[in-house]
């Protein structure tokens, strides 16, 4: 293994793999990803595991958060938040369940970079920015 490196990923999870996997195409880079925690156990490979993995140190670095005003019923406690510490991070400890972005939130970011946003199928898309058409 090389002791140097055009490109350090930091974070095997979804993206981190993928930027990883991507940039080792060019074969004129050495590409790192670093993760701290391991392969994902046995377990991970049955649908309930998730729900094993989750506040488990070893697949889980145990983040909590202040529930504010939306956590009354807590008395004072913290919420958890899962967020994976293995290869495929959080995705391999959240059922691979994702979340889109609020539509109004999404049309907002696309006024600022001066994009029009729509709706299809459920995604909210930004048209890419293309040069003049080849004839």
């Amino acid at each position: 293994m090389s002791d140097e490196f055009d490109f350090v990923i930091v974070g095997g999870g979804s993206a981190g793999a993928v930027i990883a996997s991507r940039l080792s195409e060019d074969p004129s880079c050495n590409v790192a990803l670093i993760e701290a925690g391991e392969r994902p156990p046995e377990i991970s490979s049955l649908p309930i595991a998730p729900a094993a993995m989750q506040l488990n140190p070893a697949t889980d670095w145990m983040y909590t958060a202040d529930p504010g005003k939306a956590g009354l019923g807590l008395n004072g406690r913290r919420v958890p938040v899962p967020r994976g510490k293995m290869l495929g991070g959080s995705s391999g400890i959240n059922y691979m369940v994702y979340v889109r972005g609020h539509l109004g939130r999404l049309r907002l970011l696309g006024r600022r970079r001066r994009h029009r946003v729509e709706l299809r199928r459920g995604a909210a898309l930004f048209p890419q920015e293309r040069g003049p058409r080849a004839q």
